[in-house]
């Protein structure tokens, strides 16, 4: 049996034993907590973490609710001034560090605007090639969890308009553009997959998803975003749960990011997508693919 609760008996003494009729004093046998070992031990669990937070915008003294979505128009020239104040943002772990050299190389192969690698525990060998890539940004220890590393990389960089852009996203065309839409105002794709604990509160024609974020650091809505992120009670399952709920408790109003810059792995390489986000286990092995063809090429 795979139940660790039974001690392991040979075969035939098993068959043996499941033939020798029932035992004579049935009450007697020791049957208490073999199939409720991990029930306890989660129950227990809950008890130290003190209670579950209140149900999203149920006593929790917050409304949630749906932003309007402003589509942004794309096309024309940006001005210089606009461009010069862009700065790409990537936030990198010790998880996500790897796919940096990858990350780099699509990017720069067709963007010049200055790149800030926000350290949210990546080892000092990739610390010194980031810090020749490009600047560094030091992520406080206390925000080097999931639900924050995303708030704190734009908090932490001193640009006036970012561009947050995760490391498994491929960036295959120039992003520029963009810099006359990153304003007050969050600049986010829709995502099609809604996640995440809060994800029945969220309305899924507006669901956001967090591979890359435009904005401005000194925003509201980033302070907002920071703040939300850093409060544990919510108990928020990743950084993308936490921007939904930022979202829809703190702003009135979200820039629509175009999907072809932020196509999710999901939803297929199709259409010519700008930025191609390969999420999850399966978009680590396409990364993974990539950087072995390229090597032996």
């Amino acid at each position: 049996s795979a139940l660790k609760a039974f001690p392991y008996v040979p075969f035939e003494e098993a068959i043996a034993d499941c033939v020798s009729g029932l035992p004579e004093d049935v009450a007697a046998e020791r049957t208490g907590g073999l199939y409720d070992r991990k029930a306890n031990k989660r129950r227990e669990r809950k008890r130290r973490q003190g209670a579950r937070p209140p149900a999203p915008g149920i006593g929790a003294g917050v409304n949630l609710r749906p932003p309007t979505l402003v589509p942004i128009q794309l096309g024309g020239e940006v001005s210089r001034s606009v461009v010069d104040e862009l700065c790409a943002v990537v936030p990198v772990s010790d998880s996500t560090e790897w796919m940096l050299p990858w990350w780099f190389s699509n990017f720069s192969a067709t963007n010049g605007f200055p790149v800030c690698f926000a350290d949210a525990g990546m080892t000092e060998e990739v610390r010194g090639w980031c810090e020749g890539a490009g600047t560094v940004v030091e992520v406080a220890s206390g925000d080097r969890v999931p639900t924050r590393i995303c708030s704190a990389a734009l908090a932490g960089c001193e640009s006036r308009r970012v561009l947050l852009i995760h490391p498994c996203c491929e960036v295959r065309a120039n992003l520029t553009l963009l810099a006359e839409h990153i304003g007050k105002e969050l600049l986010l794709a829709k995502d099609s997959h809604p996640t995440g604990r809060y994800r029945r509160a969220f309305d899924a024609s507006r669901y956001f998803n967090a591979g890359v974020i435009g904005a401005m650091p000194d925003s509201e809505q980033v302070k907002h975003f920071a703040s939300v992120s850093r409060d544990d009670s919510l108990g928020f399952s990743g950084a993308q749960d936490a921007l939904n709920y930022a979202v829809y408790s703190g702003a009135d109003k979200v820039l629509e990011l175009p999907q072809r810059f932020n196509r999710l792995r999901l939803d297929g390489d199709e259409g010519e997508p700008i930025v191609m986000n390969w999420t999850g286990k399966r978009g680590a092995d396409e990364i993974r693919r990539q950087i072995a063809d390229k090597a032996g090429q």
